[in-house]
Order: C-alpha cells, then structure tokens, then sequence
C-alpha cells in the first residue's frame, strides 16, 4: 500500500514537473550537505567506507585568486603614507600598473596568469602591456608564462562581443599583433567566459563549447572558453563527457587552501613582494608554480535577493578557478534522466516502505491490546515521529549514495510522495485496524461458543462412555459366568473321555493302526484338556486375558506334535504336509500350549480354506537373533487387498461361510507379540500363502544348536512358496 501510493504520486508529480523551480533552488542545499556528510562522517574510523564515499580529493592545479573589491580603494590619508596604494585610487587600475603586476607574478614563479577583461586594455600604456605579455610568452623572466585575457559575453546577445573581437587598431589586442604579426591574437590570448543565469539571477553553468553563427560576418568566430584554453596549457586532458554546459555547485564558496584568495593590494605591498619572491615557511602564500587570476571588477560579484549573503557571494574570478578544478577533477555534478529519476522515486518509495514494514513489525512487539492500541492518543503522536524519521532517513540514504556520484538528485518529489503515501498507509493501517478489532470480538464470540459446544460433547461422550464402560462390566461377568459353567459342564465329560482313551491306550491291540489311533486320541484329549484349564484360568474377574507361564521349550518339537496331529484332517482332503525336520534345536521362551495354538491355527486354515490336494509345506531357519518358522501352501492364495485385515478380529474373506469366528489369526499374533516375536504373510493369488514366524532365540539355545550342529551336518531341504 505504502509502496504503490507513493510510487505513483512521485510519478504524477515528476510529469508535473510541479517542483522543478524548487528543485533546482536545493542543488545548492544538497551538496551543503554533501560537506556536512564529508566532514561529520569522514573522521569516523569505525566506518571503513567513508573513505572511499567522502574522501577529499587534492586539487589538480594550484590557483591563487587575487581580486579587487571595494574595500580595496584606499583613503586619501592611506595614500599619503603609503604610496604603492595609489593605483588603486583609478578605477580601473592603468594598463601600466597591470603590466608591473603580470611582470611581477612572472618573476615570482606563477605558471599561468589569467586577467579579467575590465582591466583598462584601449587606452594609452597598451603598447608597454603588450609588450609585458610578450616577454612573458617567451620566457624573458625565467620561464615562458602564458598570459590568457578573459572577454565575457551574454550568450543570449553575442553581439556584445563584437567590439572585443580584436578588429579594433588600437588597444592591446592591436598592439600584440604588431608584435605577433603572424600568429592569431584571438586564439592565443583570449578566452571567453559565459555564464547561464536563471531567472532568479543564480549562476548554474558555465559554458564550455560555443556554437558560431556565420550569418552574421561583423560578429566574427567566438574564441574558445578561457576554461577550457587553460587547462589545455596546463596539459589538462579533457574528459570526453565533458558538457556543452557545466554544472558546479556555485553556493557553497571554494576552501580557502584550496583557492587562496587575496585582495589585489596584496601584490602591490613592497613587503609581500619580498615573501611572494623568496617564500619562507612562515609565509602565508606562494606563487611558484601557481594559476594566478587577477580580477579587476568589484561588480562581478553576483548579488541578488537570493544570495544576498556572505558566504553566496561569488565573483567571476571564484567560479573561474572553480570550473577549472571541476573540469580537471572530473567531478562536476549531473543531473539525473528522466528513467533515473522515475528510478530514484521508485528506490525511495521501496526504501521508506521497507522502513513502514520495519515499524509495523516493531510495533507488534508491543504488550497493548488491539482496542487499546487503536484508541491510544500515542498511536497518533507515534505515527507522526515517525513519518519525520522516515523521511528524514530516506534523505539521507539519498545523500549518502548520491554523495560520491556528483549527481543532482531531486528532493522534494520523494519527500511531498513520502508524506502523502505514509498518510494513506497510516489511514489504511487504521482502517484495518478496526477490521481487525472487530474480526478478533467476532473471533472471540466464535470461540466461546465453540467452547461451549464442545463443552456439550464432552459431557455427552462422557456420559455415553460410562454406559459403555457399565454394558462392557456386565458382559464380562456373564462372559465370567459363562466360563465358570463351561468348566462345571465340560469337566466331567471330558474327564471320563480322558480316563477311557487312557486305558485303551493301555491295552494291547493286534492292529497297529487301532493303537496309532488310540494314541492320537490320548494326545488330543490332553490338549483338549489343557485347552479348557488355560480358557478358564487365563481370565480373571474383569475378563482380561492373562499369558500363561513360558518356558524354554523346543520350537521344532512343538511343530512335530503339531504335524501329527493335523495329518488326520490332512488326509480327510487329501492334502499333503511336507515337513522338513531339523536335526539340531530350535529353542525359544515361550509357552509350548501357547505355540502349538499358533502353528495348528495356520495349518488347520491352510488344509480348511484351501481346494483339495493342496501341499503344505513347513520349514524351519535361524538368522540373526530369530529363528524363522515358515509355513507355505499351493492353494488359491489370498487378495492383496485383505493381507492387512486377516489379522483383525472378526475378519473373513468370505463372511458368507459357516467355518470359524475370524478369530484363528488375531489370537495367533496376539500370541507370537506377546512371545516377543513377529509374524507376517504374503500372498500370490492363484498360487498359494506364505506365513513367516520369527521368535527370539533363547539365550541356551545358541550353544545347543552350534554343538549339534558341529556333530552333525546336515542339509534342510526346504520347499518356500516365492513371495
């Protein structure tokens, strides 16, 4: 919200062009704060980038301003006292007294003289300040010293420079070309100077390149910028970006050790010609290899309403040496495009929204309640600060990046859409502060009443939990009475039953058969026996089961017991139970009743629920830490689908038969977890059922075994149905 309002007033705004006079006038301002940034900043050692961002540049060219101000025109009484300070009584100062000067500033080791076109240069003495010129061109005081005559122009009506042009017979311009015939004046010796005013009369550029007119002969050619002409004598190069018009900075007046100013009686004064010509270290000035410009107009001060003070006054001679420097430093500031400016608002929309955001979040760190945040007073006075703040850092992110690029970058535009889109996101943030406010009593409202509601259900599960738990106690003590009648039913037959088979069993009968038929059935008996004992005992007064005691017992004796008893139900379908007999021990803790419920539970499924002449086969394994009782058929095989459910109680594959309860399975693996071991199936359909039995080794049963097994070696032919 903030982002897109203040993106699109900037925007708005800048195709306005609303603010352009007022962002022309902060040019000025921004680079003031350029200085405070380089100065405040810069001496900061705990900030490695300073240097980098503000580092002051040192200056290319020594340049030494003397100019003359009105302070400058001596007294009768002064002049009687000191007589040097008599040329200063004309205005302008006598081509005489300027040829004594540049002669002078020769001597006194100056590189390069400009003079300002208001020195007298038509008038009687031309002659003797030509010739002054002259010598110095060609090294008649030590070294050849170029001197430059500057010709100032309003570009707006060139014809002001037509009478400068150097067509005149008489004048310094004539008289260097009686000493010069052969060379042009115009392009030795002048160069022009314009300046672009506005029309508050701030200076803003100076120009660097002219364009010529040929239409009109009387005007002649424009010499080139006296900037530019001097720094080529200098052996400046010249950057290649350089503007038709170049803009500087003109508020803020040049560094004192960066441009010496003095005023022009200071060349005149007999005793600081002797410490210009032979400088000590306690002088305050020197000219040995220096650009001296020398400034005879006290109007060339450019005092308007708008620079009215002090430290804005600049004469020609100071923005001179200070378009110089610009040039030869390459850091003349540029304005932004039109694309960066779009640009730059769109940045300080970003960076004040990241601002926004960073406030948001820090406000939600706060302990006030929603409604007392919305109806606080300080919300208010909170939102203002901190819009200032923003703005405030905004600007000077702005001036921090822009510092070091020398670019002019507008100010009020991101400011005015700063403001304007903190405004609506601050009406916005409050309207959906209130949405919220509202949404958190509805939310509130909502959950009391979900409370409630589920106050109401728990009650009513409690409540159908207990008749549950009531319905539950009561079949468990039928089941308990049951049971107990059972045993009370059940234990007289079965016990006369028990007492007969023995003493058949004890007789001896012709056919081996009728007595394999007798023992079976004493076997069995038995096992029906303990079947009936462990169905009574292994429930208590709530009906809960409880294991029976395990032993160490051996796991292949209990599958050979159980094959035995199986075979009669396996002929009766003519089955086959192939059963691979392992010769060493296969010992496990656990109840052998327990186990041969769990073995004879497989193998009666697999002859009951298979077609008939179904293989069978059971084999035995150790890996690890379990040995693996493998049970497998080649019967119809059971759907993938009904693998996860056939050890859920109550589950059959065909609900429709009679055969079972569906309970076989969940008692055998109810019983092989509580044994501490595993069982598993898989199943191919149309090819037969693989169980899979692992129980822990016993801690006896290791030695056991490797002693047989050393003893005797022998191969288990084993016959597995692949998975």
């Amino acid at each position: 919200m903030f982002f897109a309002v203040a993106s699109i007033i900037g925007c708005l705004l800048e195709l306005s062009a609303i603010f352009e006079r007022q962002e022309r006038q902060t040019i000025n301002g921004r680079f003031e704060a350029k200085e405070w940034l380089s100065s405040s900043i810069s001496h900061s050692n705990w900030w490695p980038l300073s240097t980098k961002l503000f580092e002051k540049k040192s200056v290319v060219n020594k340049i030494v301003i003397f100019n003359r101000d009105y302070e400058d025109e001596p007294p009768a009484e002064a002049v009687e006292r000191a007589a040097w300070l008599k040329p200063l009584m004309k205005y302008p100062i006598s081509s005489q007294t300027t040829a004594e000067i540049i002669e002078f500033l020769a001597k006194a080791g100056a590189k390069l003289i400009i003079i300002d076109d208001n020195f007298r240069q038509d008038s009687f003495g031309s002659k003797e300040l030509a010739e002054t010129i002259n010598r110095c061109g060609n090294g008649a005081y030590g070294k050849a010293v170029p001197v430059l005559i500057n010709h100032t122009f309003n570009p707006s009506r060139p014809e002001n420079y037509s009478a400068r042009s150097g067509q005149s017979n008489f004048g310094l311009l004539a008289q260097l070309s009686q000493l010069e015939p052969e060379v042009n004046i115009q392009e030795k010796y002048i160069g022009t100077t314009s300046l672009d005013l506005d029309h508050d009369q701030l200076v803003r550029s100076i120009r660097t390149r002219f364009s010529n007119d040929s239409s009109d002969a009387t005007r002649g050619r424009i010499p080139e910028a006296l900037i530019i002409k001097a720094l080529k004598y200098l052996d400046v190069p010249m950057p290649a970006d350089l503007p038709e018009k170049l803009e500087i900075d003109f508020s803020a007046a040049p560094k004192t050790e960066y441009y010496p100013t003095r005023s022009l009686s200071y060349l005149l004064n007999p005793e600081q010609q002797k410490n210009l010509l032979q400088p000590t270290a306690q002088s305050d000035l020197s000219l040995k290899d220096a650009v001296v410009l020398i400034g005879d107009g006290v109007d060339d001060v450019y005092n308007t309403p708008f620079t009215n003070e002090i430290h804005t006054q600049r004469s020609k001679t100071d923005i001179l040496a200070h378009a110089m420097e610009t040039i030869a430093r390459h850091s003349w500031p540029k304005r932004l495009t039109g694309n960066q400016t779009y640009l730059y608002i769109l940045l300080s929309a970003a960076f004040g929204a990241i601002v926004w955001v960073g406030w948001k979040v820090f406000q939600q760190t706060g302990n006030q309640s929603e409604q007392s945040k919305y109806q606080s007073l300080g919300r208010l006075i909170a939102d203002i600060s901190f819009s200032c703040l923003m703005l405030s850092l905004t600007d000077l992110a702005a001036g921090i990046i822009f510092a070091g690029t020398g670019l002019l970058v507008p100010v009020f535009i991101p400011t005015v859409s700063l403001g304007l889109g903190t405004l609506a996101a601050i009406i916005w943030e409050r309207e959906r502060e209130k949405e919220n406010y509202f949404q958190f009593v509805l939310a509130a409202a909502q959950e009391k009443l979900d409370l409630e509601r589920d106050k109401f259900s728990s009650e009513l599960a409690r409540q159908e939990a207990e008749g549950k738990a009531r319905e539950m106690m009561h079949d468990r003590q039928r089941r308990h009475e049951f049971m107990r009648r059972i045993n009370h039913d059940l234990n007289a037959p079965v016990t006369v039953l028990n007492w007969t088979l023995s003493e058949l069993n004890m007789m001896k009968h012709e056919s081996s058969q009728v007595q394999d038929k007798i023992s079976r059935l004493v076997k069995a008996s038995d096992k029906l026996c303990e079947l009936i004992d462990q169905l009574v005992q292994s429930y208590n007064y709530d009906g809960s089961p409880s294991g029976s005691q395990a032993s160490i017992c051996d796991l292949a004796k209990v599958i050979d017991d159980c094959v035995d008893g199986q075979k009669p139900l396996a002929q009766k379908y003519e089955d086959t139970i192939e059963w691979t007999k392992p010769n060493s021990l296969f010992l496990v803790k656990a109840s052998p009743l327990e186990l041969s419920r769990v073995i004879d539970n497989i193998i009666g499924n697999a002859i009951k629920h298979n077609p008939q002449k179904t293989k069978i086969f059971i084999s035995q394994e150790s890996h690890g830490a379990f040995h693996h009782t493998i049970i497998s058929d080649t019967g119809t095989g059971i759907p993938a689908e009904y693998l996860e459910q056939i050890f859920q109680p109550g589950f059959r594959i065909n609900p429709n038969t009679e055969d079972g309860g569906g309970l076989g399975l969940d008692i055998a693996k109810t019983l092989i977890l509580s044994m501490g071991g595993e069982i598993s199936v898989a199943s191919i359909l149309g090819k037969g059922t693989r169980f899979q039995i692992m129980l822990p080794i016993c801690s006896t049963s290791k030695n056991s075994q490797e002693t047989l097994e050393s003893e005797k070696k022998m191969q288990i032919k084993t016959r597995i149905l692949p998975q």
